[in-house]
């Protein structure tokens, strides 16, 4: 078996010449025998490849997620009818982009049309390489040797030539690892099939930068028509990324599709949670239980706190699952008594993995938007009424709704508020329009219309106050009361 060596987390001359470095051979003479594709192997990072041990499992529970994964596999395998080459779907962080992702490559694996799967990570301090944009196409690289027998000969022969290829720059990477090999065997004759390659969390990427880069390079790719693969890319809406996507020359070669926060999904939730229940029970030998426990009401509450996210209910079955003792009713009691505010607090929270999903978001929010953070989940229920009091005005109030949007769901109005009167400045908050202005019930309903939205979607309830304390300032932003007599 072949043994990795250390490496940092950026590819060095170093490790390089390390691997190249000549090996013993029985006599105790020095053989040079290392071959392109081991070196390539030691710049790419198995662990990102969705069926790796270092990989967690998220596919998607069976019965659920459906119509997404059948639209997604019916794009690759019909991919010659289609004029998008790129596939990017996006939504807030735990809606279940990571389990369509895999639950896809997974199926299209099975099927031969898979070339290769990346997966981002979160968690950047125990897997600092898979947050390294250096180790995508190197890995891409590489898994699609494994799966093209020619390519895999062409690309050998490339970094046997030139070791240091592998050390480059993403677009000189791309080129002479991916490009350049698929163009030498069409001149040969020998044509690469077409393939489709999964690029999941890009947001998860080192550097803004990067990512940006990535989408770029694979839609230059997409244009010139220099590679047969079809790309599917999972993120969030992050603003860099959303206007990298919009970009013409990549919005025309990009089939777009958001993955929502949607009651919609409640159905589909409560099915995950039976099962899930049924699962705790039948690994502990108490299936005769499941007629009584968890009861309905029990079901219909997790379901209705979750509102949507499928990331809730994955964290509460982990709860109460780990560890496999008998104390798995009380570990579900915590967690609805957490919910509905009554007990006593538990020392581990069933939400910690949630906790830190969102900590990890919010920690790349600039501070004074992160104030606003806390402000709106300890809003009333009129909004606009509050956002008016606290000076917000709408281009602030939709630039913190920019900042927020892994934890927040925004639609605008379809009208601007200018159209009531052109003299609103959007700019300023409504209180400090001037002396003509009144804000009146009509100019008030126009705003709520928005921001209902907004409230009904948002996720910010499922951080602890704790979490935010410990991110912001512990003083405020006041929340003076709006008078009455103000609103005519």
């Amino acid at each position: 078996m072949r043994s990795r060596l250390p490496i940092s987390q950026t590819t060095s001359r170093t490790n390089t010449a390390d691997l190249v470095s000549s090996i013993v051979s029985a006599n105790g003479m020095l053989v040079n025998a290392v071959l392109g594709i081991d070196i390539l192997y030691e710049a790419s990072d198995p662990g990102a490849v969705f069926d790796s041990q270092d990989h967690y499992d998220r596919r998607c529970f069976p019965g659920t997620r459906e119509q997404y994964i059948a639209d997604i596999t019916n794009w690759v395998t019909e991919s010659a009818n289609s004029p998008s080459s790129i596939y990017w779907m996006r939504g807030p962080a735990g809606v279940g982009k990571s389990a369509i992702a895999q639950t896809c490559a997974e199926k299209l694996k099975e099927t031969g049309h898979l070339g290769a799967a990346f997966f981002f990570t979160v968690n950047k301090r125990s897997n600092p390489l898979r947050s390294n944009p250096l180790r995508l196409f190197t890995s891409i690289a590489y898994q699609l040797t494994t799966a093209l027998p020619d390519y895999r000969a062409a690309v050998d022969e490339r970094i046997s030539k030139d070791k240091s290829v592998v050390e480059k720059k993403m677009p000189s990477q791309f080129g002479s690892l991916i490009v350049e090999p698929i163009r030498d065997l069409e001149k040969q004759g020998k044509k690469v099939q077409p393939k489709a390659i999964f690029i999941d969390g890009l947001d998860e990427c080192a550097s803004k930068d990067a990512q940006a880069e990535i989408i770029k390079i694979i839609a230059s790719s997409v244009r010139e028509r220099s590679t047969p693969f079809n790309w599917a890319i999972f993120s969030r809406a992050e603003p860099h990324i959303m206007s990298t996507f919009k970009q013409d020359n990549i919005a025309s070669v990009t089939h777009s599709i958001e993955l929502p926060i949607s009651r919609e999904a409640d159905s589909e939730i409560e099915m995950y949670l039976r099962a899930g229940f049924k699962n705790i029970l039948d690994q502990r030998g108490f299936p005769q239980l499941l007629s009584s426990w968890p009861t309905d009401s029990d079901i219909w509450t997790l379901v209705k706190a979750a509102a949507g996210l499928f990331a809730h209910p994955a964290a509460v079955l982990c709860h109460v699952a780990y560890p496999r003792d008998s104390q798995f009713c009380e570990r579900l009691q915590s967690v609805l008594d957490a919910l509905s505010g009554t007990g006593e607090q538990a020392a581990t929270s069933p939400f910690s993995q949630l906790d830190a999903l969102y900590v990890h978001i919010m920690e790349h929010i600039p501070e004074h938007i992160l104030l606003y953070a806390q402000l709106f989940s300890q809003l009333p229920d009129d909004v606009a009424v509050s956002c008016c009091v606290n000076r917000i005005s709408e281009y602030t109030f939709k630039d913190i709704c920019h900042h927020l949007h892994a934890v927040i769901s925004y639609e605008p109005s379809f009208d601007p508020l200018s159209s009531l009167d052109p003299r609103i400045d959007l700019t300023r908050p409504y209180y400090d329009q001037g002396q003509w202005f009144h804000l009146d019930r009509s100019i008030i309903n126009h705003v709520y219309g928005f921001m209902e939205h907004f409230v009904s979607t948002t996720n910010l309830l499922m951080i602890s106050s704790a979490i935010l304390l410990a991110l912001v300032p512990s003083v405020l932003i006041p929340l003076p009361f709006f008078p009455n007599s103000l609103i005519t």
